[in-house]
């Protein structure tokens, strides 16, 4: 098993907080990516309208692994209980072990192509100025939402 380390209850917390940014869908088998960058945990979520990225604590492992988001609200839970959760991977599954027992989901799929678009994108409208013209952005993206 490889283990990616021990994860706190606020990181996962803010893995769970992350991925309301860009809510990964099981349904098209999306999930939270999970990787190591320069000696941290970094862990990323996206999808054709918004991503983002949050940085960890310390870890060494390489790869990476897309976790679906329904295995990182077990764990928070988890680590809310009991303080101490390692993850691994095994055999295509993510495994968080605590001293009460453990838990396996099998890794999402995605091959998280989307992610990698929205975290290159550069911003395409330019910063809104104050008054009237604030008010019609915001009028014409809540408009666009709808559709």
């Amino acid at each position: 098993m490889l283990s990616l380390g021990i994860v706190s209850q606020e990181e996962f917390d803010m893995v769970y907080m992350l991925s309301y940014i860009a809510w990964p869908t099981e349904q098209v088998d999306q999930g939270v990516r999970i990787q190591e960058v320069g000696g941290r945990r970094t862990w990323s979520a996206g999808t054709e309208f918004a991503a983002a990225r949050f940085t960890g604590g310390k870890a060494s492992f390489d790869g990476s692994f897309t976790i679906p988001l329904r295995f990182i609200k077990e764990c928070a839970s988890r680590a809310n209980l009991e303080s101490k959760v390692e993850l691994f991977i095994s055999d295509g599954h993510a495994v968080a072990i605590s001293e009460h027992g453990q838990s396996k989901m099998a890794l999402a799929k995605d091959d998280m192509s989307l992610l990698r678009t929205a975290l290159n994108a550069q911003p395409k409208l330019k910063p809104p100025q104050l008054g009237f013209s604030t008010a019609r952005l915001f009028h014409s993206c809540s408009d666009r939402r709808a559709e």
